[in-house]
Order: structure tokens, then sequence, then C-alpha cells
């Protein structure tokens, strides 16, 4: 089965290159034909942005699989994280692959050392086909081969869902998590923001971070944030304590109710 060809709207390109600047991804798929493909993948903490993303992107003309679950461990407990992907796609999908990532290698984004395809297959074998290496020269970091594209141009829209998917509020400041990017990928995104008026600065461990007196043009350039999961990444100091401690009882009182239900179903007396 031939995929199928697609060419995307400006606002879909933007809206995935938003989240490609963050946890987003486009991956190459060969079928027993040999041809080409490529499909669009994010994974979230929160399922009601999962399921946004999901809806976005359905709206947005691109067919996507059933939103998959999984769990990962923290330092205090495990948690859930949900995965949305599109079908693959030739075309405009398979294109914006091309221009965000390397075909002939990976890099480790602080050793900048750039290891070819032929030193990832022997790591390949080493670490049984696990492909999320670390750096063979420092042993600490990822190997990667995501890149800026130069030519990226900032809208709102882009830096919107860039900034839902890596960026957060703290002290007066907002900050984006970088570290897996060169540093020259950075001082370009840097210097395209300052473009716009907003006046970033890249940090040793390559975390970006937006001064504060550029956080107000920052928030009114990317208005208002189209999730409630998320909203408290808008919020001041004081405010974004409260905002995530409402979301967070709101949730947990509808998984209470979902659960009551369910206990309901079975012929379980729940206590109101």
């Amino acid at each position: 089965m031939v995929a199928k060809i697609l060419n995307l709207p400006k606002d879909v390109v933007e809206f995935i290159n938003g989240e490609l600047l963050g946890d987003g991804g486009v991956y190459l798929r060969k079928n027993s034909l040999s041809f080409n493909s490529a499909y669009f993948t994010v994974t979230d903490v929160h399922k009601t942005y999962a399921e946004y993303l999901d809806r976005m992107l359905n709206e947005l003309g691109l067919k996507t699989r059933k939103i998959s679950e999984s769990t990962y461990s923290t330092s205090s407990e495990p948690r859930k994280k949900y995965c949305v992907s599109t079908v693959s796609y030739a075309g405009d999908i398979e294109i914006l692959h091309n221009r965000w990532y390397l075909t002939d290698g990976y890099f480790c984004p602080s050793c900048e050392i750039f290891f070819p395809n032929e030193i990832i297959d022997v790591l390949k074998q080493r670490d049984g086909g696990v492909p999320r290496y670390k750096c063979p020269a420092c042993n600490a970091h990822r190997l990667q081969n995501k890149l800026i594209p130069i030519d990226l141009i900032l809208t709102p829209l882009i830096i919107r869902q860039w900034y839902i998917g890596d960026g957060c509020s703290s002290g007066g400041y907002l900050s984006f998590c970088t570290k897996a990017f060169l540093l020259n990928d950075l001082q370009i995104l840097q210097q395209k923001l300052r473009e716009i008026g907003i006046i970033a600065s890249i940090w040793k461990n390559r975390v970006m971070y937006v001064n504060s007196k550029s956080v107000e043009t920052f928030f009114k350039y990317i208005g208002k944030c189209p999730v409630e999961c998320y909203n408290y990444k808008w919020a001041s100091s004081d405010e974004l304590k409260k905002a995530r401690t409402v979301y967070y009882l709101r949730q947990k009182k509808k998984e209470r109710e979902m659960e009551n239900n369910k206990k309901e179903k079975r012929g379980i007396n729940v206590k109101k």
C-alpha cells in the first residue's frame, strides 16, 4: 500500500514546526515497496492535551491513529504519558523530516561531535538495537539528529506550540528546555526571537531564557493558551502555583467520579 501524498496548508506546517521545536517528531517509514513516507508524533503527560492535539490534527486534515498510553517512572511515583501519531504520508510531512533531521548520522549536542551512521550501527549492536544511544565521548548525553532549519520563520502559532511543549514560567523568567540542540542552532533561534522583539539568553547548560522585560511582549505575541491543562504556564509566579493546584484538584475530582461510576456499575456501594 502506497502512502497518501499530502500537501499541507501553511497553518498546519506552523503547528507541526512548533511541536518540532519541542518534543514532537517526524519519522520516516518504509513500506514493502521501499516508498518513503513519514508520520508526525508527539507525547505528553496530559491526556487532555493529547486529545486536543488529536482533534486539531484531524481538523487540520491529518488522520491520526488511536492515542496510545504508557507509564513511566519518576522519582516520586509512576506517571502516565499519551502519544498522538498521524498515519504515514508522503509529500510535505516527508519534506518536514528532511528539513529538520540529519540523515547521515547523529551528534552530541554537548560535545558537538558528529557520529556517522556507521558508528551508529555499531552502537545499535552494542545496545541491542535501542535507538537512544549515549554519546561515546562523554557517555552522558543522548545523541540527537534534529536540527533547527536555518530558514525557519517564527510565528505566533509556532512559538505558542513550542512554549506549551518545552517552555516554563518561574521567578519572572520564561525558559525553554533546548538542551537537545546545538549551540549554533540556539544562537540562530535567539536572533530570530530578537527580530520579533523578544530578548532571550542562552545559559551554559544550553537552556534558553526569555528576559523578564520581554515576558509581556512574549505573551502578547503568542496569544492565549488553547488548553486548560497548560493555563498555568501563562501565569505569574503566584498565579502559577494557584492555577496548577486548581487544575490538579479538578483532575483528581474527575478521576474519583469516574472511579465511583465504575464501582456503582459493578454494584459496589460508594461513600458520597
